[in-house]
């Protein structure tokens, strides 16, 4: 990905990126020191939209939380890249005629939680058997 901490125009980051790019920092600023005490963490995000299996037409310039530089260097330094993806639609009850969005969620958590979060989550995907609402 060509701007994986946000797209830079005239020499500026857009202040939203800027903006979520500081919260993404203090979140893994917290995720650090956390991890530094042998604690468990889990992050939530949307799935990357650019590229890849959750792929969306028109998003390949899509910045997200997992491209970014910030969230990379936690994965390298100390956190691995252990996730679960799925679809938070399947949550809900089937009796739900329209389910929601098709929300395509990430969560990524240290080596000694995957188990667990696969184990929940894993198995959550959409069956395409209802609706979604946009």
């Amino acid at each position: 990905m060509a701007a994986p901490d946000g797209i830079i125009s005239a020499g500026v980051l857009d202040p939203r990126a800027a903006e979520g790019n500081a919260v993404l920092a203090g979140c893994a600023r917290v995720a650090q020191a956390a991890l530094s005490h042998d604690a468990a963490i889990i992050f939530e995000n949307p799935v990357p939209r650019a590229a890849g299996p959750h792929a969306i037409p028109g998003r390949e310039r899509h910045a997200s939380a997992w491209d970014s530089s910030i969230w990379q260097r936690l994965v390298t330094s100390s956190l691995g890249d252990h996730y679960v993806d799925f679809h938070q639609c399947s949550l809900q009850s089937p009796a739900s005629a329209t389910r929601g969005p098709q929300k395509a969620t990430r969560l990524a958590c240290d080596e000694r939680t995957l188990p667990a979060l696969r184990r929940r989550f894993a198995h959550c995907q959409c069956d395409g058997a209802h609706g979604h609402t946009p």
